[in-house]
């Protein structure tokens, strides 16, 4: 290859003169030779030397390192397995998950008898199958929990799963280590119904879109205007209207629209107006931090749905220490974050990589997309870099 490439040279001048280039332009693969030549310079004919005052420089070019040395290597799809771990190791750095039938295959033994030799680094999940511990005492694990105590009844093997899940439930929270944003869709209607009722005297029925995320509110009967454009409200948006607004997660604005004489209109922000508007919607806010803990047993009814509802994810540590990413230039060497990142984005199929600048984030995109390539799970990873 050195050889061509100087002969080359010496007879039609460097791959990426602007000659060459030029030949090249219909050439669909002419980015790979000119990648063969680093820190090209076209260098100073004698003539523009002399015209400028300064010395020529004839053209240069540095050779790409495939000149020098061996760039690609042939993926070593093989682990040394003697003990069951390898086989997890194996499974889970050339399949991407625990795979019984192959952990089989590289050990030698069945696979009843690999995951008891792999005891609690492993679990039967009774809905999936064999799942390593980190997945499995991760997420729902409530849910988790009653599926399993379920399978229990059936077949005793899944107590452990009952006994390991069991240790990592989320601890409940009291009343007082619980925030409450107004809004919050796990509180009951009838609680946000007795709020309204209390901040400005009308009654009320609700209703949450899930698929938006939205409260739909009806206001009926007559309000007390002394609490909904008095203590909680203003003349140009009622403690009803500002309490919905709270709920939407939008702020108080107040606009004037004006008709002029041609027709059209003009719409003006009114500060002062606003201003007051949003200090009342701070108060109400407020007052529903005060009101929804002020009767006990209001309280220990949301600490309880708070609990059953909210309180039960435990979040996952991925650990990525086990890959070796078959075919990844030998040169590179993905650090502890790093490969942990990757192996979170093996697992979950989406990542956000919320580095600092200069963490590795393009090494690590570049890996995560060619690893999900190599198993199967993307043809077309797609990255978003804002």
């Amino acid at each position: 290859m050195n050889r061509l490439y100087d002969t080359f040279l010496k007879q039609h001048g460097h791959i990426n003169n602007q000659t060459n280039r030029r030949l090249f332009l219909d050439d669909t693969e002419a980015q790979l030779l000119q990648a063969l030549e680093f820190d090209y310079d076209k260098g100073i004919s004698k003539a523009v030397a002399e015209k400028e005052g300064i010395d020529p420089r004839e053209p240069s070019a540095v050779k790409a390192d495939i000149f020098k040395r061996r760039v690609a290597f042939p993926p070593q799809d093989f682990m040394t397995v003697t003990t069951a771990k390898d086989a997890l190791l194996a499974s889970l750095n050339y399949r991407g998950r625990v795979d019984g039938n192959y952990m089989a295959e590289v050990y030698d033994k069945s696979v009843e008898d690999i995951i008891k030799e792999l005891g609690d680094v492993v679990f039967d999940d009774p809905q999936t199958g064999i799942v390593t511990a980190d997945d499995y005492l991760s997420g729902d694990v409530k849910t988790k929990l009653a599926v399993a105590i379920a399978a229990a009844q059936d077949d005793v093997k899944f107590k452990r799963n009952v006994e390991a899940l069991d240790k990592v439930i989320p601890k409940d929270k009291k009343p007082s280590e619980i925030s409450v944003s107004i809004g919050a869709a796990f509180i009951p209607d009838e609680l946000y119904c007795q709020f309204i009722k209390h901040i400005s005297g009308g009654d009320s029925t609700l209703t949450y879109i899930k698929t938006t995320g939205q409260w739909l509110i009806n206001f009926s009967g007559q309000a007390d205007p002394a609490l909904n454009t008095g203590k909680f409200g203003t003349s140009d948006l009622s403690a009803q209207e500002l309490l919905h607004l709270s709920m939407l997660g939008r702020g108080a604005v107040v606009k004037k629209t004006t008709r002029n004489a041609d027709g059209s209109t003009t719409t003006v922000l009114l500060e002062k107006e606003t201003e007051a508007a949003r200090e009342k919607q701070n108060a109400i806010k407020d007052e529903w931090k005060k009101w929804l803990w002020s009767d006990a047993e209001r309280a220990d009814k949301i600490a309880t749905i708070y609990n059953d509802k909210m309180n039960r994810i435990v979040a996952r540590q991925f650990d990525g220490s086990h890959l070796t990413f078959p075919g990844m230039n030998p040169a590179i060497n993905l650090l502890e974050h790093q490969k942990n990142g990757v192996w979170r984005g093996l697992q979950s199929y989406q990542v956000l990589y919320d580095h600092v600048v200069g963490a590795g984030k393009t090494f690590e995109m570049a890996t995560l997309a060619m690893e999900m390539r190599r198993l199967g799970i993307a043809r077309k990873p797609l990255f978003v870099v804002p």
